[in-house]
């Protein structure tokens, strides 16, 4: 297994982005549609002795249809595992639902008449400034769906309360000036708090991406780029479990490079990196199906671990490395073995038993590794 930068999820990623965002809002969704339900029928009891009987009993029933379609909308959005072209659609159906849950609630100040009392005055003032000013938190973590509720929901208000009444100059003009100004102050605190919001996507997407690269480093040999024994040992532990649950065997082929050492010595520390190097992807690429797993064990070791493997499949493996490196016609001249860079192989596979250690089976591949070489190295032992 080798790491490249093209396994790394991009920070910055707007696919990623919005993801994160509509999650969040399907999150608050879920409390909000309740909160918005019950804040819309306290404001329709509220309205109650004033408004018109039949108009606002009718807004009641479409406006429990429109919450309780929210609630649907949310939950089952939240149970889906949604591909990556999704989201965006998604946010978009977002966007369209909060467009017309705004014009819903901008319906209920058509219900005012400049005649109310004073009280009521207030009261549907505090209402529809109330409703705004909750959009802030639920709905700017993504700007579309915060403007598709505030646009609509302000200017009907401003419609109903303002324009439509100015014949009662007093109240319009100073129910204008401050429905005027709080939508300034609204708008601009949503455009505030939605750049934060984004900002702490963008950071926690860009740590999230650090670590990742740290421990894919921490877990990967810098000169080959194979996994090295901790990511090895992290892998084997995975698959040891599983094989014993399902009672498969696994097998591990132990690699030494023959006379490392002589070729050091010889051609020098550059050229036997380039030589770990080479047989590093000779083995990388030799070792062929999806499972297979091939890592710098240390120095001049490595180690290739292979899946629901029988001892005759991981032979016909072993040997097929050993000829792949054989075939890199790596000179070497201080080895007594041959003129060429040669590997030994010690073989074992097993079923695993969930009483044994996953040691087990490196720990057996060694020993035949040993017998490989004092048989003569540049061979394989099982």
């Amino acid at each position: 297994m080798m790491i490249t930068e093209e396994e790394l999820p991009l920070p910055r990623d707007p696919e990623a982005v919005a993801r994160i965002q509509l999650d969040e809002l399907l999150k608050q969704s879920d409390s909000s549609a309740i909160v918005g339900y019950l804040t819309g029928l306290i404001s329709a009891i509220a309205l109650f002795p004033v408004a018109p009987m039949k108009p606002i009993i009718v807004w009641m029933v479409l406006f429990t249809g429109l919450y309780g379609f929210r609630w649907h909308f949310s939950r089952s959005r939240l149970k889906l595992n949604l591909t990556a072209e999704e989201p965006s659609m998604v946010l978009n159906h977002f966007v369209l639902l909060n467009f017309v849950t705004a014009v819903v609630w901008g319906i209920l100040p058509s219900f005012y008449a400049s005649s109310w009392p004073t009280f009521y005055h207030i009261v549907i003032w505090l209402i529809m400034t109330g409703v705004a000013a909750s959009t802030i938190s639920s709905y700017s973590i993504y700007r579309p769906a915060f403007l598709a509720f505030m646009i609509p929901l302000l200017t009907l208000t401003f419609w109903f309360l303002v324009i439509r009444n100015s014949g009662n100059f007093d109240n319009s003009m100073v129910l204008g000036l401050l429905l005027g100004a709080y939508s300034i102050l609204v708008l601009k605190s949503g455009k505030m708090y939605g750049d934060i919001l984004t900002s702490n996507i963008i950071n926690r997407m860009e740590l999230e991406h650090v670590n990742q690269a740290l421990q894919k480093q921490a877990e990967h040999d810098p000169l080959t780029q194979l996994l090295n024994r901790r990511g090895f040992d992290s892998r084997l532990k995975t698959e040891w479990h599983r094989h014993a649950r399902q009672e498969q065997s696994m097998a591990a082929l132990m690699v030494d490079i023959d006379h490392f050492k002589k070729y050091n010595d010889h051609y020098g520390h550059d050229a036997g990196d380039q030589c770990i190097r080479r047989i590093a992807q000779a083995l990388h690429s030799s070792a062929q199906r999806a499972g297979d797993l091939v890592a710098r064990y240390g120095g001049e070791e490595f180690i290739v671990l292979l899946t629901d493997v029988q001892m005759k499949q991981a032979r016909a493996v072993a040997e097929r490395l050993r000829k792949a490196v054989e075939s890199l016609d790596i000179p070497h001249a201080g080895s007594p073995t041959a003129k060429h860079v040669t590997v030994s192989i010690g073989v074992s596979a097993l079923v695993p038993d969930s009483n044994q250690d996953e040691s087990t089976l490196y720990m057996a591949a060694d020993r035949k590794l040993y017998e490989a070489k004092n048989s003569g190295r540049n061979r394989i032992a099982y």
